[in-house]
């Protein structure tokens, strides 16, 4: 049951991926690579998870070390094609239902604060109080 679980899970995972990299190249520039290369580590990891039958409880995935040097090299390229490449007619569509929440929010933060980006807007805090939003806080926060 966990192992059907799981790949349900990692195809789900793999979708939202693959609709994420439309909306990177909004992202401020800065951000980019990071958040391509950690698609990338974790899109490697669940291949190991799936190359394991899906067994995620007996036994450990990983990548190595340059295995993550290229994904990070990859991840670079990605975030430098994102400067040339025309923007994905996908990040037109409408976002996920799981996801929903946090595209209204964003929106939301832009229209008060034009020209700032909406996800520096949702990490802050001090945003989150004077929006009124009711976004949750990070986990870190919370404790």
């Amino acid at each position: 049951a966990i192992r059907h679980l799981t790949a349900r899970l990692l195809a789900q995972a793999g979708e939202f991926y693959r609709r994420a990299t439309a909306g990177v190249g909004a992202l401020p520039l800065s951000c980019r690579p990071g958040i391509f290369a950690a698609g990338r580590i974790y899109g490697a990891i669940g291949t190991v998870i799936a190359l394991n039958g899906h067994d995620s409880v007996t036994q450990r995935a990983a990548t190595t070390k340059g295995q993550k040097l290229a994904l990070l090299g990859r991840a670079g390229g990605d975030a430098l094609g994102t400067l040339v490449s025309p923007v994905p007619a996908r990040r037109h569509a409408p976002p996920a239902a799981e996801t929903a929440f946090l595209v209204d929010a964003a929106a939301r933060a832009n229209r008060r604060c034009p020209g700032v980006a909406a996800s520096c807007l949702l990490c802050s805090p001090a945003a989150r109080r004077r929006g009124g939003d009711q976004l949750p806080a990070p986990a870190s926060a919370a404790s």
